[in-house]
């Protein structure tokens, strides 16, 4: 599937540029410096000059109501980061494709999903602006640090829960407890 994909993509004139890139970004917040860091799997150049962010899951990759309301901005700010020419050795464009790999390997090798595609552009500032709001939140002390802020993702473990004391606090009882 990978083989047959990359050898589609470069029929089409889409040519790899970055790989495992790094990226930096000054984002001030309310006049207080905030770094924004990232490494982006994959970046290529498109035939008209556009830029392609791409992302390998093995799992489900995030869906397009996702991306766009915010809940999986991963994608959306390596596309910010790309249009401002925060990566190493890319310069500064436009990002055109927002792209998804999932790669299982089993009956189904592959899937290229392209969550975004044309101006991504106010895509990728909301995403930025949605960090700025984020991190202005947490830097007021009243703000508080929830474990779980998604009901959506409850099931799921979250990396605070045993700061929360989430299975002590649930019907389950402590993690272990018989």
């Amino acid at each position: 599937w990978f083989v047959a994909t990359e050898r589609r993509r470069r029929a089409e004139g889409i040519r790899p540029l970055a790989v495992e890139a790094w990226a930096e970004l000054a984002l001030p917040v309310a006049g207080v410096p905030f770094g924004l860091y990232g490494r982006a799997d994959r970046i290529d150049l498109l035939p008209d000059g556009g830029l392609a962010v791409i992302d390998y899951k093995t799992g489900t990759p995030p869906s397009w109501k996702e991306l766009r309301a915010g809940l999986a901005p991963q994608l959306s700010l390596e596309g910010a980061l790309a249009a401002a020419g925060a990566f190493e050795k890319v310069k500064p464009g436009r990002v055109d494709h927002l792209v998804y790999y999932r790669l299982s390997g089993g009956r189904i090798a592959g899937e290229e999903r392209i969550l975004a595609e044309g101006d991504t552009s106010d895509l990728c500032a909301q995403a930025l602006e949605g960090l700025r709001r984020r991190v202005a939140a947490f830097r007021n002390p009243a703000t508080p640090y929830l474990s779980r802020l998604r009901p959506k993702f409850a099931n799921r473990p979250g990396d605070y829960d045993h700061l929360a004391r989430v299975a002590e606090w649930s019907a389950g009882g402590e993690e272990g407890e018989e």
